[in-house]
């Protein structure tokens, strides 16, 4: 029941020319290499600290519940959402906190965090 916004990708690499397997392992990839750049994005900001955004994107990326999202039940709306849900996070921080540097964008990260999760459903 998700939708297939987040499909058209592997859609046109198969149309290319990909398998449909090559074509969704290649979407995992970048899946992958999206949800951990977000995550050391998000956590280092939140953190204010370059060495634990690795250590917290690292165990966003690796978290077992993801990991079976991915390679045992292949939810793909699941985990295309769980890769946003790190700004969502960063958004929340930086409009409520009074201790980091804020930001004035903060409701647009949150936002386009929200649309991320929310958009693989429909």
């Amino acid at each position: 029941m998700y939708g297939d916004a987040f499909l058209y990708f592997p859609a046109i690499l198969h149309l290319c020319g990909l398998s449909v397997t090559a074509s969704y392992k290649v979407f995992v990839l970048l899946v992958n290499v999206f949800t951990a750049s977000t995550a050391y994005y998000a956590f280092s900001r939140i953190f204010a600290n370059k060495s634990i955004g690795v250590i917290a994107s690292l165990l966003w990326t690796l978290s077992l519940y993801r990991l079976e999202c991915i390679y045992l039940r292949a939810a793909v709306g699941e985990y295309s959402a769980l890769s946003f849900l790190p700004l969502v996070a960063l958004g929340i921080v930086y409009i409520f906190s009074k201790d980091i540097k804020p930001s004035h964008y903060g409701w647009v990260l949150c936002s386009m965090g929200a649309c991320g999760v929310i958009f693989p459903m429909y």
